[in-house]
Parts: C-alpha cells; sequence; structure tokens
C-alpha cells in the first residue's frame, strides 16, 4: 500500500461525495469504463466497469469469462458522522452568525469542538427541465466555520461528564458580520439561484503518522473511507481470475442505509443481475452465479482500549496492528458465521496475514453494517470484517497502518480468484 497515496485521499475525501469522486479517478486511470443505469450496456468478458449512483454511491467490477462462476464481491460504505446543514440555515445569536444544524449519524459529539471546519456538500439550481435540475458540488474554504466549546470557568463540572444539547450547544459559528447569509454567499459564488441544498458540516483537519514508531495513522473518516479505499484499490490491484470480481462502496451506512443509494436500495442486487443479463445469462444463470460467490463486507471495528478495558469482551479484544478484525454477533447484526468466517480465514492464510475476533460485552449494544441487509438481498454468504480503531466516530479516528496493509491483501487474494 502507498501510505501517502491512501492519506491524500482522506485529506481530500471530506464527505461521501468527494469519496466517490476520487474513487472515480482511481478507476478511470486504471482502465475502467463508466457506464450508466439510462444506457444499454455492452460488457465484454474480462472488461472492467464502473457505475455510480447519486453521485455518493459506486459499484466497479470487472468480469470473469463465465458469468456464472459467481461473484466475488468486496463492499463498504462512503459515508462519515458529521452534521447536515438544514434548509434557511443562518441564525444569529448573541451576534454571532451561526448555522442551524442537525446530527448525520451517530457522531461523538464533544470530538468536534475547538477545531478548524467547512461547509461541503451539493446544491441545485435550475436544469434543463423542472424534472432535471442541475447539481454543482460546493466545497467551501479550509476553516471557514467552526464550534467554539465553553470556558472550563463557567461550566465547573464539564469534566465530570455534562449533555451535549446538538440544537443549542454544537450550532457552527461563521462570523461577527451581522449581514453574512451562508446560502446567499453560496449563490455568490456560483452565480445562480439555488433550489435546495444537501450541506454538510467536515472536518479540514489531515490525516497524520502518530506514534514513536509511526504505527498509528490519526485521521477522520477512517470509518468507513479506510474500507472503501481498500476495496477499490484492491479491485484494481487484484489479478483478473475467473470469477467477476466485484467492489460495491454504498451510502447512508450511519443513517440506516434506507435510500436510493443505500444497502436497503435494489442498487447492488440490480446490477449484478444486469450484469449477467447483459453477458447473456438468464435469471436462472443470475441464480447459479449468486449461489457460487463470496463477500467481504468491511466496516471498521473496535479496538481493546487501553484507558476502558472494562468496555470490551472478556476473550475478543482486538489489538491494533495485530491483523483485520472478522465481527460476530449472537443478534445477527454481523452476517459472519462458521462457514464465512472459515472462508475468510482461509483467504488471509493465502494472503500471510493474521486475524482476530470481535464480540461485543453480552451487556453492551454494538453496532450493525451493510452486510445483514445485503444478505437479505442477495443470497451469498458474507463475512463481516474491519480493522480496529480507537476513537470510532470521533471527529478523528485513529487505526493501525499495518492493518490497512493486511486488509488488502486479504481482498486481492477474493477478488483474484
Amino acid at each position: 500500500m502507498d501510505l501517502k497515496h491512501f492519506m491524500n485521499f482522506l485529506d481530500s475525501s471530506r464527505l461521501n461525495m468527494s469519496a466517490v469522486e476520487n474513487l472515480k479517478k482511481e478507476l478511470e486511470s486504471a482502465g475502467f469504463k463508466a457506464i450508466k443505469e439510462n444506457e444499454k450496456w455492452n460488457l465484454e468478458g474480462g472488461g472492467k466497469y464502473f457505475i455510480t449512483k447519486n453521485e455518493s454511491s459506486i459499484m466497479a467490477f470487472r468480469l470473469g469469462h463465465d458469468i456464472k462462476k459467481g461473484f466475488s464481491l468486496v463492499g463498504s460504505h462512503s459515508d462519515s458522522p458529521c452534521f447536515r446543514i438544514k434548509q434557511n440555515p443562518t441564525m444569529k445569536r448573541a451576534s454571532a452568525v451561526c448555522l442551524n444544524t442537525e446530527v448525520y449519524g451517530g457522531a461523538l459529539l464533544g470530538t468536534w469542538f475547538d477545531r478548524p471546519l467547512t461547509v461541503e456538500g451539493k446544491v441545485t439550481v435550475k436544469g434543463e427541465s423542472a424534472l432535471k435540475p442541475k447539481t454543482i458540488h460546493y466545497k467551501g474554504k479550509d476553516g471557514m466555520i467552526f464550534i467554539p466549546s465553553v470556558a472550563i470557568h463557567m461550566n465547573r463540572e464539564a469534566n465530570k461528564g455534562v449533555e451535549i444539547n446538538p440544537q443549542e450547544n454544537t450550532l457552527p459559528v461563521c462570523t461577527m458580520d451581522g449581514d453574512f447569509d451562508l446560502i446567499k454567499s453560496i449563490e455568490k459564488e456560483i452565480g445562480a439561484e439555488i433550489l435546495s441544498h444537501e450541506l454538510y458540516v467536515v472536518s479540514c483537519e489531515k490525516a497524520h503518522v502518530v506514534g514513536v514508531n509511526d504505527e498509528f495513522l490519526m485521521s477522520g473518516r477512517l470509518d468507513n473511507l479506510a474500507m472503501a479505499y481498500a476495496n477499490i484499490m484492491s479491485l484494481i490491484n487484484a489479478k483478473a481470475g475467473e470469477m467477476t470480481a466485484v467492489a460495491y462502496v454504498g451510502d447512508n451506512e450511519e443513517i440506516g442505509s434506507m435510500t436510493k443509494q443505500g444497502a436497503f436500495s435494489p442498487f447492488l442486487r440490480d446490477t449484478l443481475l444486469r450484469i449477467v443479463v447483459s453477458m447473456g445469462g438468464t435469471y436462472e444463470d443470475y441464480r447459479i452465479a449468486l449461489s457460487n460467490s463470496f463477500m467481504i463486507s468491511s466496516d471498521e471495528a473496535h479496538a481493546f482500549h487501553p484507558n476502558y478495558q472494562n468496555y470490551a469482551d472478556p476473550t475478543n479484544r482486538p489489538l491494533i496492528g495485530k491483523g483485520p478484525v472478522i465481527k460476530i454477533a449472537a443478534n445477527g447484526a454481523y452476517t459472519s458465521d462458521a462457514v464465512s468466517i472459515a472462508v475468510f480465514k482461509e483467504l488471509a492464510n493465502e494472503a500471510g496475514v493474521e486475524t482476530q475476533t470481535f464480540h461485543n460485552r453480552s451487556d453492551k449494544r454494538g453496532g450493525s453494517t451493510i452486510a445483514s441487509i445485503t444478505t437479505s438481498k442477495i443470497d451469498i454468504p458474507i463475512v463481516d470484517v474491519g480493522n480496529p480503531l480507537w476513537g470510532m466516530h470521533s471527529a478523528v479516528e485513529t487505526g493501525g497502518i499495518k492493518d490497512q496493509e493486511d486488509m488488502m491483501k486479504i481482498m486481492e487474494v477474493l477478488l483474484s480468484k
């Protein structure tokens, strides 16, 4: 893995749309051809293609010569917790101009204070018809907004744990200029009237290698851009095999995936079916292909924390730097079972990589991934995995560089089958 390349990707992918834009560039540079939902597909055996949905979800694939050999899939998601800016967002509070926001996903709110932030997302303006407005990707300047914390002198109980009210305490400050209006400011920049928008508050901070032995990577959005990067780059680097190799990066996992570009949508299922049909196959051939398929669902995992040891399971304690983590849950939140775990371990053995296992403590509720949703849409075995992180859903998370390299090695083995 090219560490500098990975860090540049993280730095330039502050939002799901930016991440997909950057992944598209990587695929195009590697010879993958763009195809569209509203056009006829003329696919060729061994060909390399990609398709996007809503500018925030992407699926790339390299065709095998016999579609019935099945799909080797890796999956992840492009979004990370942050704040979404509401409509009519500009507010004047105590002479400061702030933005009205709501929390997107399960953000660790306290980590967003006192750091440079910016605005990014998309705005819509008039297009060729009422049914087809034009979309413009907007990126604000670094540090244009921030969320200041309150001094310890004014809240002596702050270090004992204080509830953060997302409507009152986390609204970003823009300026002390009372005439400023965010939407009017953007309209002036783009030279058009904004009909609506999907704008977000994102962190400007860059990725850093940390630790006395340079073994850790500290960055925003490791959950889950680290896995999205691993998916696409592993497909690019994998050798051509008999199976059709697929890398899927969905969107909106952090809010339940129930969007047209999320895992609950038919995007993945219908694209796989359309691949089979475009190659001259039938629905029966599609079902045969699924029966011969396997998927790695990759979403970051919790590392055993030195300062919060009682939060971890007594016997399953993943360590940073000790390899990718297989995630298991009795309640079905993770899809890993005896068969899919065995397959992943064999792939890891072929890659020369050690693995670890994660269970939640039995008295703590864990999270979920795209895997359980995906397996309800397409009938294939799926293993839930990720790399161990500290500070998951913080504005800045910490993981291991070697773990990222090892996960990509395993994915390359699968995608070369």
